[in-house]
Order: C-alpha cells, then sequence, then structure tokens
C-alpha cells in the first residue's frame, strides 16, 4: 500500500536549505504582528 502522499511529491525525511527570503519572511511576519499588536494596545 503507497503513503498517502506519494501522490503529491511530499517527502517528510527531505533536508530543508533555508534561504535568506526564509528569513526575510519570518522577519517580516513578526514586524507585521508586533505593528497589529501596538496598534491594538493604542486603539
Amino acid at each position: 500500500m503507497a503513503r498517502h502522499t506519494a501522490l503529491v511529491g511530499f517527502d517528510p525525511t527531505r533536508k530543508h536549505k533555508r534561504t535568506r527570503f526564509d528569513y526575510f519572511y519570518v522577519a517580516a511576519s513578526v514586524l507585521i504582528c508586533v505593528a497589529l499588536v501596538t496598534w491594538a494596545l493604542l486603539s
């Protein structure tokens, strides 16, 4: 019986290679969250 992820090409054991975009994406997300919390507290 094939695994249910075999058809979509998902490999959970694949080694992820971090790029500069990954760090940028996380930093931008954190800044947006901080801005939203600040806006909520000051409103």
